[in-house]
């Protein structure tokens, strides 16, 4: 008696647990990028190395969660254009282009990509006639949608109470069914988006 009841309790705040970690917002600062461009100058996404800590200004999103993009650039002594290559990024400028944006930016800049997912690329190039110091910020915040808490909760539930096998067997459904409507929902957003 004592056994089951110490295992619901377990179950219970497992399932509690799971469930705070995974409806909990997260946000993290992927780039922090600072340069100086000289007069008619570019910088690319891949200019400042591929470490994280390098002056980088390409992201990819996280998997299986619902990102939010948030951009600061910070601009002195001359003016930029910020080129962003990604999806949803046509809200951004003034002409409207699939995939593609380009915004001209004479002091700050700050920009949200909301939903974002997959790759994020952004070239800087100075348009001015003087040297321009460029600062740029960029902060990922996401949190996990219902599916991720349901494959999570039944991952979970079937790691406690099934064999290996069984759990293979789960495991790859789970994933199956995830991969599947993640496609359904990604056509749904560029179909809305067009």
């Amino acid at each position: 008696m004592i056994t089951r009841a110490f295992g619901l309790l377990l179950l219970i705040l497992v399932g509690l647990a799971t469930t705070f970690l995974l409806l909990n917002r997260g946000a993290r600062q992927v780039i922090n990028a600072s340069f100086t461009l000289s007069p008619g100058g570019i910088y690319g996404p891949y200019d400042g190395g591929t470490d994280p800590i390098d002056n980088r200004t390409y992201h990819h999103t996280r998997l299986f969660v619902k990102s939010t993009l948030e951009g600061k650039v910070a601009v002195e002594g001359g003016s930029i254009h910020i080129t962003v290559r990604g999806s949803n990024v046509e809200k951004l400028g003034s002409a409207p282009s699939h995939g593609r944006c380009t915004v001209y930016v004479d002091r700050r800049y700050d920009f949200i990509i909301k939903p974002a997912h997959d790759q994020y690329t952004f070239t800087f190039q100075n348009v001015g006639s003087a040297q321009s110091k460029v600062s740029f910020t960029l902060t990922e915040s996401w949190r996990r949608g219902p599916i991720t808490l349901l494959a999570w909760l039944l991952t979970v539930l079937a790691f406690l109470f099934l064999r290996p096998a069984g759990l293979v067997i789960i495991a790859s459904i789970l994933a199956i069914v995830g991969i599947i409507l993640g496609f359904k929902a990604q056509r749904r957003r560029d179909a809305a988006a067009i």
